[in-house]
């Protein structure tokens, strides 16, 4: 009966011990799982974001580009409307990646970008106002020289992001790398916990069992040394 619990025992504890190895490596599986589809998530929009803005941008520069093309009023009003769309989508993607950046430096590097945007929508005014006035030289010098070193700036500041963006990306690959192998060595530490569990239990149930028997077997070797036989005795009838 002693020995009966004594075995019971021992599966009782090697199957809290993997439950509690399983559960901890279950855990880490799910961190490990929500962590790499955030940052997945996380850096697909980002990504996407930045070549709407980037595509944005573009079409803005050719907005100004058409203004001092236009022959007539009607024409330059339409696209600095137009120019004036673009930078209100501009301003708005600029604002929702600053708003979810991650990291001082994707913080900066943004707000640098955002300032930039609205300088360069901030030309559209004055381009209307000298390409509807037939001032076209003067409306070309804007777009040429003072919208271009601002659009020069704002390609920078984008190439600066999408870098930037690159890095955390790579460091949040490493730091979900680093999460799977806790999760192994978590599991590792319990398998070994349970093989010493199972050696520990195993010597005490085997020192149960040999104790009784070097007991009985004493006991049988005392009894042969302690019984005489004698040979004149008689079976009485």
């Amino acid at each position: 009966m002693k020995l009966r619990s004594q075995v019971l025992t021992v599966f009782a504890v090697l199957t809290v011990s993997a439950s509690i190895v399983g559960t901890l490596a279950i855990v880490n599986n799910l961190r490990l799982a929500d962590s790499a589809d955030h940052i997945y998530s996380q850096n697909v929009k980002s990504f996407e974001k930045l070549n709407q803005l980037s595509t944005v941008f573009q079409r803005l520069t050719s907005d100004f580009m058409l203004m001092i093309l236009s022959r007539t009023a009607d024409e330059v009003k339409g696209y600095a409307r137009a120019a004036e769309e673009r930078t209100s989508e501009l301003n708005q993607l600029a604002s929702e990646l600053l708003g979810s950046a991650v990291g001082q430096n994707q913080k900066d590097a943004l707000k640098a970008l955002l300032e930039s945007a609205r300088a360069f929508a901030g030309q559209r005014d004055r381009i209307e106002v000298y390409a509807t006035a037939g001032q076209l030289e003067e409306a070309r010098t804007i777009v040429f020289e003072e919208a271009e070193k601002v659009r020069t700036t704002m390609e920078a500041h984008i190439g600066a992001i999408s870098r930037i963006l690159s890095e955390d990306s790579k460091n949040n690959a490493d730091a979900g790398r680093a999460l799977a192998g806790t999760s192994n060595v978590t599991v590792a530490l319990g398998v070994l916990s349970i093989l010493t569990i199972l050696v520990i239990m195993g010597v005490f149930v085997a020192n149960s069992i040999t104790r009784p028997l070097k007991v009985l077997v004493r006991t049988i070797e005392n009894a042969d040394l302690n019984t005489t036989f004698s040979s004149d005795r008689r079976d009485e009838i």
